[in-house]
């Protein structure tokens, strides 16, 4: 559940950020980036590319990014897409809880947490714990035999 609370939080907090001057600037203005992404394409169905530069040494370029990944996700892919991406952490989180296991719940935890505010999520390149989200897709005895450890 933690995810999609985050998910509305920050969609919330980016589209009135002129009501949260202090929440942006303790979030390095991501609120403010979150707002100018939904200003300049608006939220759509199905999503759309977006134009994004991170180099400060173009001419004529400014930084112009989203830094947090489930904002990202909204505007990139879409209402539609962030949808089921929602269920399907509802239904990984699930899953996990019922091994009882603390630290999985725990890592799905901090994992929700670095979506809120890191850009790089969904990138396995930047974050090694995304292949845990993978491993929910195997039959029940692999999984478990992933995530549990004797």
């Amino acid at each position: 559940m933690i995810l999609p609370m985050l998910t509305l939080l920050i969609f919330y907090l980016s589209y009135n950020v002129n009501r949260f001057p202090e929440i942006d600037t303790l979030l390095s203005t991501r609120l403010s980036l979150g707002r100018t992404y939904i200003d300049q394409y608006g939220l759509t169905m199905f999503g759309h590319p977006v134009y994004e530069s991170t180099y400060f040494d173009w001419f004529g370029r400014a930084y112009q990014t989203l830094d947090s990944s489930l904002m990202r996700y909204i505007v990139k892919y879409g209402l539609v897409s962030t949808g089921l991406f929602m269920s399907l952490w509802m239904y990984i989180s699930r899953r996990v809880a019922n091994t009882k296991d603390f630290y999985l719940d725990l890592l799905l935890i901090c994992l929700a947490l670095e979506a809120f505010g890191d850009p790089w999520f969904l990138f396995a390149s930047y974050n090694i714990f995304i292949i845990l989200l993978g491993s929910v897709a195997l039959k029940d005895d692999q999984f478990r035999a992933v995530v549990k450890s004797d």
